[in-house]
């Protein structure tokens, strides 16, 4: 059978019935396979990455994956489209020297952790945009390593420990302890929106800004600054907060740019930090065009708090959770908590098409409840 194949080369399908409950699934060469759906029926596009079950022959498929964070990446073009997220299985630990040396890779593992013995932890070696979701990222050399003028954001929810060199380019690390020393070698920048960062040794920023929103100390035995740099830090006003106050507001920015890879939302505050939805309310902005795909927000791990349909992402609105423009989750409780650890994120779910425009809020309350 041939489907939009100028070459007649067809497209292989299963000849047999597949169990109850399986999808079909490509390997992304032609060959389709009845596949179990996983994750509580959520699976999502991408290349997938287990140290324990992969071997890095696979093609990178959720059945089928690669055994490296490195092969993972080099099968991102061979993915195209909607495939730019390379999966890391749950709760391995990589001792390897990441490299984003392709454009549009994200990596996502929450509960992963890269630890490589030597060398640097993440380096982007290209003028790229990319994401990075981390349970941890530990190592005793240079952790994370911005080469050019690329775009990095890093979310870990255990600290770094080594150092930030940013030789051109953006960093943004956000939820993270950071341990070591950070320097800002040739006009770019880093940012922080932390939770809590401890700096080393130096703190050297020879050119460009640093910037750290939220709570930090700084702890540091020299501090070099950049000449006529402007540095910000933003601190809580109140000495010792209330820690017996669970509920958490956040007001994310979301522009089709972020998709179609997993947009973290919330970011969990530790791997058994669990959250319950109070209320989900989405802004007026600029209309999606260009595509016809939902928008939904759940865990990654099976729960589904909302998913906004595209008829409302190309005409919004001021909308609360409950209404047809934010409805309510189809079969789970609307109390339902998030898997302990898990992030609350944003993806792109049904339809075929991305959007080419398109900007607006989504605002969060959520109560932590472990």
């Amino acid at each position: 059978m041939s489907i939009n194949n100028m070459l007649n080369t067809g497209t292989s399908f299963p000849s047999t019935d597949g169990s109850a409950g399986d999808v079909l699934q490509t390997d992304g060469t032609g060959v389709i396979s009845w596949q179990p759906q996983s994750g509580g029926g959520i699976n999502y596009p991408g290349v997938y990455v287990s140290q324990a079950l992969g071997n890095d022959l696979n093609p990178g498929t959720y059945n089928s994956p690669v055994a490296t964070i490195s092969q993972g990446i080099s099968l991102v073009p061979v993915f195209s489209g909607i495939h730019t997220t390379v999966f890391i299985m749950d709760g391995e630990t990589y001792d390897e020297n990441v490299s984003i040396n392709i454009q549009g890779v994200n990596i996502d593992g929450p509960f992963a952790t890269v630890q490589p013995s030597s060398g640097d932890g993440i380096t982007m070696t290209g003028n790229f945009v990319s994401t990075v979701n981390l349970y941890a990222l530990s190592t005793s050399a240079t952790a994370i390593n911005l080469m050019s003028n690329g775009n990095l954001t890093i979310n870990v929810n255990q600290f770094i420990a080594g150092d930030i060199t940013n030789n051109s380019g953006s960093i943004t690390v956000k939820s993270a302890f950071y341990i070591g020393n950070m320097s800002n070698v040739s006009g770019g920048s880093i940012s922080g929106e932390l939770d809590q960062i401890y700096f080393g040794s130096t703190f050297t920023p020879s050119s460009g800004a640093i910037n750290i929103l939220n709570n930090f100390q700084f702890d540091t035995g020299s501090s070099v600054w950049g000449n006529n740099e402007g540095h910000t830090f933003l601190t809580t006003p109140i000495i010792n907060p209330d820690s017996n106050s669970n509920v958490i507001y956040a007001d994310v920015n979301l522009d089709y740019s972020d998709f179609p890879s997993l947009f973290v939302l919330y970011q969990a505050g530790n791997a058994s930090a669990s959250y319950k939805v109070r209320n989900i309310q989405i802004t007026t902005g600029t209309n999606f065009s260009g595509g016809n795909r939902d928008l939904q927000i759940s865990d990654n791990g099976g729960n589904v708090f909302t998913t906004i349909p595209a008829v409302a992402l190309a005409t919004l609105s001021n909308s609360q959770w409950g209404s047809i423009n934010v409805p309510y989750p189809v079969s789970a409780p609307m109390n339902t908590a998030s898997t302990p650890g898990h992030n609350i994120y944003a993806t792109y779910v049904n339809g075929t098409t991305n959007y080419i425009t398109g900007n607006f809020n989504v605002i969060l309350e959520l109560e932590r409840i472990v």
